[in-house]
């Protein structure tokens, strides 16, 4: 049968709205633009105007032919580029401008207003760009402008300058049917003029740090603004006269609670309950995407503002601090001798936020935390590479290197200078020529640095560091100018480990020179170390404080310097390399969030895998017995529907049956606390590999349904990455030709695994991902326009045909429903890609069985057995593998079960694990 709403979408028209519905469209990355989007639509629609908010990434260039009403707030990304949701949109209408065959009044009905957002502390080229060009393409293509081009950039106040633009559109549509186009236009600009004169005198109080861009240090304005103030002591900031501040690390409260410190404890031996973390300069020079800040500090490039004496800052850190301290007393944990200990500040570290290398008196505060026998850890982010010469020794300064070429330290900085790639390098020069522990300080976030090992080797000869330390990025929550930030970006441990050892592999240079150290699981860190701190065999990354404390008074006093290896100290083993307590001090007591891990009469230790945006959570975890990976599959409202429930019993009893290599074996299951009431439970299997060919072969071949070859709980009977053409229309078109189809998709994913193609095997990403499938799950917005999806991209079958072809006349016809081979005609005919093409890494075997199961012809696809008898598979298995056993399964005999029936099967299948288990009474009893 044809999926239902087939025939009606390619019958239906457009929806047309009211003639006084407004259109406000935005694009966004911190939400600044999306608040203010909110702000407009109620406003305009407490004035009784209908108002459709909507985000760019859902709004196309086509629907502008239709629009009367549109407002369009837009920002302006890294080089004056637009968001990454933008970039469709914005290519479109250029391309219309620029296209002779487009009339250029093809926008004559549209009235429109266009909001920019930008910082006016980037180069004044790039400040709101991409709102400048598209107001400009817009009247290109003869829309008609309610409000001249209206601009807000976050140097200065922007609830301010939003509530201005808001009033602005307010009045337009106010004046809409009052007065002539050409005198309308003319009183906003003098509204708008008015609103520029009015900002650019605004009070520095109120503004932000930026507003003050190109003028000279000594300039009376604080750095720290009110807004500023505000939004960081929200967070938990003790700020400190007019551009410094203190905070409470998370690790100073774990150590004083005794429950562990940071890799800094363990790469260099600090105390990390006496460790203070402080910043001079609140203002940074990067936007990065990984902020955890969230981006509520400043930003700038030189110093322009007053500077308060270090003596007072220094002072305040200490003060501050103390009063943190004091407000851990009695909480659970902490005794009272740790507790005194964590008063007496033995350690700084200057990486709270923002740029502590620019404030122009930072020597005398280092040499004042010196005077107090505390040692300094400087972190810079490498774009002052002068400040760098002239800083006084410190106990270890670090330059973040959060990418290994320039494109990447872009996307991921967000620099606000131009040289910036030039101010790195020299940076990097620079750390070459300081006499003290000098580290790369690298945050390793998936999808955006990870680039080829080498380039990050080639860095090393620049600077040539003691240290190289690489550590997973924290995520800290989507918040603002996350930049899309998930989990899926977090690295794991191993994934840092696996990394670390490539750096190192990557280069002869650096291989005969550094070598893996320590690691700190806890925090996801690896340090890597110059073999010269290899003392005897013995590692020497650990800091002997009460000499360095006397070094560095000895400089301050006669500019002595002095080497590394007179403060060096020997590294305990438990922090080293190999070690089993993988970085954590043994005299610490480690504490697990998130409540117990699961018991699984085993003692195994669960991490959750990934947040799954659906009901089913699994887990990789580790065996402490034998040290083994295993996953843990959750497997949730299991009886909310008893035919669902029947096939997932059948999928346990299936799996507890077949024993080979290739399948997944199942571990435990794990006996739920009531086993009358349970709706979940855990499976817990063996590190699994897909063995699919055997897998369906094995169950196929007995009438069985096969392995789930797709994620749960979805709508439809495959998941769209991997559902056939053919399921695309006739969803009851379900044989084995299906399964190979999907099980093709998921060979495509392990061919993407291979280290040519990417750095980690969980970067894989598959081989056809549609974000719509017409009709199944169409585009929202073109639910029934058929047309839409078959030019859209972003549609399965586009991502299919862009691989493997549109298909040929005999194969389109092969469906027998005329609205469908209409349908498949209006794709634009192409060869594809190819799959050669596209796994250049694969071998010619591997390419030529994907090439024979990706087919669009389900009749002229590979069989499970023609796949089985492939050259690919000759030398790793043979025909007598194939189980030709009968799997009995006595609940299939029954044609009616209900629910208590259900419960005794599942409990039989738990105690093949736990046969102690007994079936309670009240299940047995009808």
């Amino acid at each position: 049968m044809l999926a239902g709403g087939f025939y009606r979408a390619l019958l239906s028209k457009h929806y047309s709205g009211p003639s006084r519905t407004v259109k406000v469209v935005y694009s966004s990355r911190t939400g600044t633009s999306k608040a203010a989007a909110g702000r407009l639509k109620d406003t305009l629609e407490s004035d009784k105007i209908r108002v459709i908010l909507l985000p760019i990434e859902q709004y196309s260039y086509e629907e502008l032919c239709e629009e009367s009403y549109l407002v369009l707030l837009l920002s302006t990304d890294t080089d004056g580029t637009p968001l990454p949701g933008a970039k469709d949109f914005t290519e479109q209408l250029r391309d219309a401008v620029y296209d002779f065959r487009v009339d250029k009044n093809v926008l004559e009905k549209c009235k429109v207003a266009v909001i920019g957002f930008g910082s006016e502390e980037y180069p004044a080229k790039h400040y709101c760009k991409v709102a400048k060009n598209c107001d400009d393409w817009l009247a290109k293509l003869g829309a008609q402008r309610v409000s001249p081009l209206l601009c807000i950039s976050d140097t200065r106040d922007v609830e301010k300058q939003v509530s201005r633009c808001i009033d602005l559109i307010k009045k337009a549509y106010a004046r809409l049917d009052a007065e002539p186009t050409d005198q309308r236009t003319a009183d906003l600009e003098d509204d708008v003029e008015s609103v520029g004169s009015e900002e650019s005198t605004s009070d520095t109080e109120d503004g932000d740090v930026e507003d003050a861009s190109g003028a000279c240090g000594g300039n009376d304005k604080e750095m720290v603004t009110k807004k500023h103030r505000a939004a960081l002591t929200r967070e938990g900031y003790r700020l400190v006269g007019s551009h410094s501040a203190v905070k409470l690390c998370r690790w100073t409260k774990h150590q004083v609670r005794g429950r562990g410190g940071c890799y800094k404890h363990s790469f260099y031996g600090i105390e990390s309950h006496q460790c203070m973390e402080a910043t001079a300069s609140l203002a940074c020079a990067n936007k990065c995407v990984f902020c955890w800040r969230h981006h509520r500090n400043p930003v700038g490039r030189s110093w322009t503002w007053a500077q308060d004496p270090p003596e007072e800052i220094v002072n305040g850190w200490l003060g501050n601090h103390a009063g943190m301290v004091k407000e851990l007393k009695g909480v659970p944990g902490v005794t009272p001798e740790r507790f005194e200990q964590a008063k007496r500040v033995r350690h700084c570290a200057l990486s709270l936020v923002g740029e502590p290398i620019i404030y122009p008196q930072i020597n005398t505060a280092l040499d004042l935390l010196h005077q107090n026998g505390i040692s300094t850890f400087m972190v810079t982010n490498g774009q002052f590479p002068e400040a760098i010469r002239s800083l006084i020794p410190v106990t270890q300064l670090y330059v973040s290197v959060d990418a290994s070429n320039a494109e990447d330290m872009k996307a991921i900085d967000r620099p606000l200078f131009e040289d910036f790639w030039d101010r790195f390098i020299d940076s990097l020069t620079a750390l070459k020529h300081k006499k003290q522990r000098t580290v790369y300080r690298m945050t390793l976030v998936k999808g955006y640095n990870i680039s080829t090992a080498a380039e990050y080797a080639e860095l090393l000869h620049l600077g040539n560091p003691h240290f190289l330390e690489i550590k997973a990025v924290t995520f800290c929550g989507k918040g603002d100018g996350s930049a899309q930030m998930t989990m899926e970006n977090v690295p794991w441990f191993e994934e840092v480990v696996e990394f670390a050892q490539m750096i190192i592999e990557s280069s002869p240079w650096v291989e005969e020179r550094y070598e893996i150290a320590c690691t700190h699981r806890h925090s996801c860190t690896v340090l890597i170390a110059q073999k010269s701190f290899k003392v005897d065999g013995v590692w020497h990354t650990w800091i002997d404080y009460d000499k360095f404390t006397q070094l560095a008074l000895k400089y301050s006093k006669t500019g002595k310097p002095f080497a590394v290896e007179e403060y060096w100290a020997p590294t305990p083993a438990w922090a080293v390399y190999g070690a089993e307590e993988e970085g954590f001090d043994p005299e610490m007591k480690r504490h697990y969030r998130n409540g117990k891990t699961p018991e699984l009469g085993k003692q195994i230790r669960a991490k959750q895998l990934r947040e799954e945006q659906e009901r089913s959570s699994k887990w990789l975890v580790h065996g402490q017995d034998h040290h083994r990976l295993v996953a843990i599959k959750k497997v949730e409202f299991v009886f909310d529907d008893l035919v669902d429930c029947k096939r997932t019993l059948r999928e346990i009893a299936i799996l507890n049956r077949l024993d080979h290599t290739s399948v997944i074996k199942i571990v435990d299951l794990v006996v739920p606390e009531d086993l009358v009431k349970f709706n979940d439970f855990y499976l817990v299997g063996s590190k699994w590999i897909l063995a699919w060919s055997d897998d369906i072969s094995r169950v196929k071949g007995k009438q069985k349904k096969g392995r789930e070859l797709k994620r749960q709980l979805t709508g439809h009977v495959v998941t769209r990455w991997y559902r056939p053409p053919e399921l695309i229309f006739v969803e009851d078109m379900y044989d084995e030709a299906v399964d190979i189809w999907s099980a093709g998709c998921i060979f495509a994913e392990l061919l993407g695994m291979l280290k040519e193609v990417v750095s980690f095997p969980s970067d894989r990403g598959p081989l056809f991902p549609g974000s719509t499938c017409f009709p199944l799950s169409p585009d929202h917005k073109h639910a029934n326009d058929h047309k839409f999806h078959a030019r859209g991209n972003k549609d399965q079958l586009n991502m299919i045909f862009n691989v493997i072809g549109t298909p040929s006349d005999e194969d389109v016809e092969s469906f027998e429903e005329k609205d469908i081979q209409e349908y498949l005609r209006c794709f634009t005919k192409r060869p594809g890609i190819g799959i050669a093409e596209v796994f250049r890494a694969a071998s010619a075997d591997a390419s030529d069985l994907l090439e024979r199961i990706l087919v669009f012809n389900h009749k002229k696809r590979l069989t499970v057995g023609e796949c089985l008898e492939h050259s690919y598979f000759k030398e790793v298995r043979g025909v007598e593998l194939v189980a030709k056993d009968q799997v009995f399964l006595p609940f299939e005999l029954e044609s009616t079960l209900d629910e208590k029936d259900m419960r005794q099967y599942f409990i039989l299948e738990m105690q093949k694990f736990h046969p102690e288990v007994k079936i309670p009474q009240e299940l047995t009893v009808k």
